[in-house]
Parts: C-alpha cells; sequence; structure tokens
C-alpha cells in the first residue's frame, strides 16, 4: 500500500492558522454531525399526485424510486377519512387524488386524535409499497403537521426542523473523472469565498483532489470560530501500490484508518483512531470516526466519514470548535451527505 499523504498540510494548517476562541471542551460533547444523521429524517418533497401518477404508470419503477423512501407531502392537504382507532387516515390534495396514511406511530397517533375533516395537515413519513402485484403504496408517518406547507416539489426537508427550511441546492459531480460520485451542496456553499479546490501536492505537482468549504464564511460569518466540510475521492489506482481483487470491509476500513493517521500526523493527537459503520436515519450505511485536535485555544472537533465503491472511497472530514455558537451548518452538511449518489 503507498503511502496516503493527503490532508496532513491542508487541514491542520488551517486549524493551526485560523483558530481563535475561547477553550471548549470537546471530549464531553457528542459529534454533532452524527447525532444529526442518526436521529433527523431528510424527506423528499412531493405530492399525493405525483405519487399516484407514478405508481400507476409503472409501478416497479415506482418501487425502485419510493419503497423505503422518507418524504413529506407538501402542498394543499386535506384530511378526509379518520379510522376509528385513529391509526390510519387519509389525505386528499386539491386536485382531488388521495392516499392512504399509517398513523400507528404513537407520535402520530397522538396528533390524530386532534384533527377534523378537511383540517390542513402536512405529513412526514416513509412510503411503504404494498399490495400482491406491489401496485399500491402506504406513507407511515412519523410525523404530522396542523398546517399547510408547500415546499418546491424534489426540494429537501428535515422533519424536526421547526423553521421548515427547504433544500434545493446545487449539484457537484466533478469529484471524479468519470462521475462516480454526485452530491448537492447548499446554494450558500456554492460562493467563491467558500468553496475552494483541496490540492493534494506530489512529485512537485499540484492536482486537485476534492473540496473545502469555510462554513464559517457564510453570511452572516463567523470570524471567531472555523468550521470546515472537506471532500477528497481515495482513488485505488492511485494510491495503492496493489489492489487486492476483492476488497473486504476489513480492508476498506483499514485503508480509512490510514487516511486519518495521514492526516493527523504530527498533530499530537494520541487518540486511538476505530472506524466503525453507522447507519444514518435514512439508512445509508456510513463508515466514521471522530476525534479531537487539542490546540493552544481549545479542542477542536473532527468527524470522519467515509463512502467506500468499488473504485475508491468517498472520504469527508467536518471540522468545528465545538460550542453551540460556532456550529452553524451542521444539517447543511447532513444535506449533503444524504444526497450523495455513488455509481
Amino acid at each position: 500500500m503507498k503511502k496516503t499523504v493527503l490532508l496532513c498540510t491542508a487541514a491542520l494548517l488551517i486549524l493551526l492558522t485560523i483558530a481563535v476562541g475561547n477553550s471548549a471542551d470537546a471530549k464531553d460533547r457528542a459529534p454533532k454531525l452524527k447525532d444529526c444523521l442518526q436521529s433527523e429524517y431528510m424527506c423528499y418533497a412531493t405530492s399525493v399526485s405525483k405519487l399516484n401518477s407514478g405508481i400507476a404508470a409503472n409501478s416497479t419503477q415506482f418501487r425502485d424510486e419510493y419503497d423505503g423512501r422518507y418524504i413529506v407531502l407538501s402542498g394543499e392537504l386535506l384530511v378526509k377519512e379518520i379510522s376509528n382507532n385513529k391509526k390510519e387516515i387519509k389525505v386528499e390534495d386539491k386536485s382531488g387524488n388521495s392516499c392512504t396514511v399509517d398513523t400507528s406511530s404513537a407520535d402520530a397517533k397522538k396528533v390524530v386524535g386532534n384533527l377534523t375533516l378537511n383540517q390542513q395537515v402536512t405529513v412526514y413519513g416513509k412510503i411503504s409499497v404494498q399490495g400482491w402485484k406491489k401496485d399500491t403504496y402506504v406513507l407511515v408517518a412519523n410525523k404530522i403537521a396542523e398546517r399547510h406547507a408547500a415546499f418546491a416539489d424534489g426540494s429537501y426537508v428535515f422533519a424536526s426542523d421547526e423553521t421548515q427550511r427547504a433544500y434545493k441546492g446545487v449539484l457537484v459531480d466533478d469529484l471524479t473523472s468519470d462521475k462516480t460520485v454526485s452530491f448537492y451542496v447548499p446554494d450558500g456553499w456554492d460562493n467563491q469565498y467558500v468553496k475552494s479546490e483541496l490540492v493534494h501536492h506530489e512529485g512537485g505537482k499540484d492536482r486537485t483532489i476534492g473540496h473545502q468549504f469555510f462554513l464559517n464564511a457564510i453570511s452572516p460569518q463567523n470570524t471567531e470560530y472555523s468550521e470546515i466540510f472537506y471532500i477528497f475521492y481515495f482513488n485505488y489506482d492511485t494510491y495503492l501500490a496493489t489492489i487486492p481483487d476483492n476488497l473486504s470491509d476489513g480492508n476498506k476500513k483499514a485503508i480509512e484508518e490510514r487516511i486519518i493517521n495521514n492526516i493527523l500526523q504530527g498533530s499530537g493527537t494520541n487518540s486511538k483512531i476505530k472506524i466503525e459503520t453507522i447507519k444514518d436515519a435514512n439508512g445509508s450505511k456510513i463508515d466514521y470516526c471522530s476525534t479531537i485536535y487539542s490546540s493552544t485555544n481549545g479542542e477542536y472537533r473532527l468527524e470522519f466519514l467515509f463512502r467506500p465503491d468499488q473504485k475508491g472511497i468517498t472520504c469527508m472530514l467536518y471540522l468545528y470548535y465545538p460550542d453551540d455558537s460556532a456550529v452553524r451548518h451542521v444539517r447543511d452538511t447532513a444535506f449533503l451527505i444524504e444526497t450523495m449518489q455513488i455509481k
């Protein structure tokens, strides 16, 4: 395996040169991005009309696209039926299209007890394709809001976000030359003062390997604390001397540990690096490691995330000062990760 010195100078020099602020103890604070990914559902905004027309046109394609997917039904949505046991309701949009909503969860059932017919609601939940021919669906509700919300079709919303912010985002697909990896970033990230190239120096040459986003530069700027997100692609052909015919999960985790150790080398960070596989609330698997970096200005939290595939590993690092006032873009970062597609 070749030595993988990728971001050591980039990450740590940024820390040393712009990290300021009062002392905070990162060890005593839960990793914010991991907590967000595992506890918050990100829902795709769509309508009853679109769902109904989609399953009628091609139930197999509908199943592939929507079964098990978290969505939010927005637009003008009215309650048309409520079962006696409060475990099921029917909702209808202004076009007269209706669907069944499973409200048997404790949180949903509690809200249903307060609903009346023709009341406007917004429903967040997971699609379950059903029937012998798999040509019907039910929306299993996680949350019902007693209000009308009009999210743009195709946008994304975190169910727990009371601000009702809807993400549409800007597509980024240049992480690899063959566009294997694609993801969306919030509009505010696509800015010359926020986004810059992540460059790998090797053999006297510079090669762009990814991007870095200086999130504390997003308006309103935070000049006191650093908050940075890095993303790059580790290509097996480029960085491994030999590639096993079948890379096991253990092989991939060993590579991920080596990447982290090379980023941290010389930093004085002595904590044991251990990669775990976690699942986010939407069901995607992510290899994950959290550690801290101690500076004269306090301790920074570093959260490493990896998405391995057959050709390489998409590597991510979220770096922040663990003060509540300093970590302003956790959901933004989770949005990027949740929208990631790997061919």
